[in-house]
This record gives structure tokens, C-alpha cells and sequence, in this order.
């Protein structure tokens, strides 16, 4: 399983979208249906590319179809409610957590990879972790019945 926790990615785009070869394994990684989960600055390091501040463009992972855009103006954290409004590598629909985010909803899934800008309080809601180590032993398990552990 990869964690991408949240963070600022903006003050390093440059270096890393000069990480190729990491670039390319985490993208393999997720096509070989393993188990990510990002927030924030992770979810933002899985989109195609982060565009700064002066406008230019910053090649990222490139598992989603967006474009991180960064603005000078800030955005105020806050506590927000999620719900999970299907199954996922975070648990079952319905599940309700909390979390601080400065955007609500935003959020991306993809097989086993789910990234959203809301960073959660783990400790809140304990099930989250179980369902995503499930998930990880699940996918290895799949891939090692095809000789591709």
C-alpha cells in the first residue's frame, strides 16, 4: 500500500516532476491495481500536473485527468463531515468521518487508488485504517495468485 499524506507540493514541483522514474513506479503501481491512498498535497501529486503560481506547468503522476492550479490567494482550513458515498478502499457507503479541508468534496477514485483534498482524523473513525490495510492484503493477494507479488 502507498500513503501520500498531505502537504505543499507547490514548493517543490520542479523537483518533483524532475522524479521520472518515481513518477513512473507509482503510476505502475496503481496499474498493477495496488492500494494508494492520498491527501491533500498527495492527491494533488497524482494528478496530472500542478500549475504554479507564475503559470507554468509541472508534469505530476498523471493518474488523474487534472491539473492542480495554484493561487496566491489562501483558503481557510476548516473541520468538515465526509461520507462515503460508495465502497472503497476506505471502507463501506455510508461510513461517516471528520477531517480538516480548505475544498469539501473534491475527490478522485480509481480501482484501488482514492485521493481527496479532506485530511481525516484516523483516530475519529478506526475502521478507515482496517479497510485500508484490507484492501492492501487484498490486492497482494490477487496479484501473488498471478505470480506478480
Amino acid at each position: 500500500m502507498l500513503y501520500l499524506g498531505g502537504g505543499y507540493p507547490e514548493p517543490y514541483d520542479e523537483q518533483l516532476a524532475g522524479k521520472v522514474a518515481m513518477r513512473k513506479a507509482i503510476r505502475a503501481f496503481a496499474e498493477r491495481g495496488r492500494t494508494i491512498y492520498a491527501e491533500c498535497g498527495g492527491m494533488m501529486y497524482l494528478t496530472q500536473a500542478i500549475r504554479d503560481c507564475g503559470g507554468c506547468l509541472h508534469n505530476m503522476v498523471g493518474l488523474f485527468p487534472a491539473e492542480a492550479v495554484m493561487e496566491k490567494s489562501g483558503l481557510a482550513l476548516g473541520y468538515r463531515t465526509v461520507e462515503l458515498s460508495q465502497t472503497c478502499v476506505l471502507g463501506v457507503s455510508g461510513v461517516v468521518a471528520r477531517g480538516t479541508s480548505s475544498i469539501a468534496l473534491r475527490w478522485f477514485r480509481l480501482d484501488q487508488v482514492l485521493a481527496r483534498y479532506t485530511h481525516l482524523h484516523f483516530a475519529g473513525q478506526p475502521m478507515f485504517a482496517a479497510a485500508l490495510v484490507d484492501s492492501a492484503k487484498r490486492a497482494a493477494g490477487r496479484l501473488s495468485d498471478f505470480g506478480r507479488g
